[in-house]
């Protein structure tokens, strides 16, 4: 073959990748947004069936202020099972919200209800709303340490808006449930004050993960006032030539109420 044929067939090679790419069109550009310091106000609910909250150790901020109770909860003499197993139910709301910027290069584009075509600047601002119910099983060492699994059902509600200077506004809102899956890690050194870690998942439409660490105060056997740190991550990826997936990364203080029986 001549090199001038080979040069020929090179150019109609090129041609035809390039007749491809532009029938396919610009490629969606995904979502990303990640934003620090964003405060979560939440609030749980939990009902012990096994062994029943009354059993747990007097020592509350009322017990302390009242005397009825020493601040240690339990005196020397006074035996605490090695093991219990618990058994409970709880329900928990959280919302959060957080904003960032995409770039939108050239050649792609954010499709979302509406087409952004780049060159462009992408706002994207995010209101996420949470919830689940779960049944909490585990194990309670000497009313101190406990370690319970968290099965149940979650509830994601995110209203998504993207914007640009150049005049494109769209919003979506959603509510996506899902099954959850979890664990939570509890230290109660006095009866006053618990110190927890918790991580759950949700997996349906979207995944999301909700990890949580900080104290709690306990007002009374029943009400106590707990603060820490938590991350928040949404994906929800929509498939190969669909519109742009969403990735949203939150973190900051969460606070709130909680309430057991």
């Amino acid at each position: 073959m001549s090199a001038r044929c080979s040069s020929l067939l090179a150019l109609v090679g090129v041609a035809l990748v390039s007749m491809a790419a532009t029938c396919e069109g610009p490629r969606p550009i995904d979502l990303d947004i990640q934003d620090r310091g964003r405060p979560t106000p939440s609030g749980r609910v939990a009902y012990e069936f096994l062994p029943g909250n009354d059993t747990r150790r007097r020592g509350s901020l009322l017990d302390v202020v009242t005397r009825s109770a020493p601040f240690e909860g339990v005196a020397p003499e006074t035996e605490l099972p090695e093991v219990a197993f618990t058994f409970g139910v709880v329900g928990e709301v959280a919302v959060t919200n957080g904003h960032g910027s995409e770039p939108v290069p050239a050649g792609r584009e954010v499709e979302f209800d509406g087409t952004l075509a780049g060159p462009a600047t992408a706002g994207v601002a995010v209101d996420n709303v949470r919830g689940f119910a779960a049944a909490r099983p585990g194990i309670r060492l000497r009313d101190m340490f406990s370690v319970e699994a968290l099965l149940g059902i979650g509830v994601d509600r995110t209203r998504v808006r993207v914007q640009s200077p150049g005049g494109f506004f769209q919003t979506s809102e959603e509510t996506r449930p899902g099954a959850l899956f979890g664990l939570r890690l509890t230290f109660r050194p006095v009866p006053l004050l618990d110190l927890y870690a918790q991580g759950a998942t949700t997996v349906g439409e979207a995944i999301t993960t909700d990890l949580e660490a900080g104290g709690q105060l306990n007002l009374t056997r029943n009400v106590g006032l707990y603060a820490g740190y938590r991350r928040f991550k949404f994906a929800e990826e929509k498939g190969r030539g669909s519109p742009s997936d969403l990735e949203f990364d939150f973190a900051g203080p969460t606070f709130g109420l909680s309430l057991t029986f």
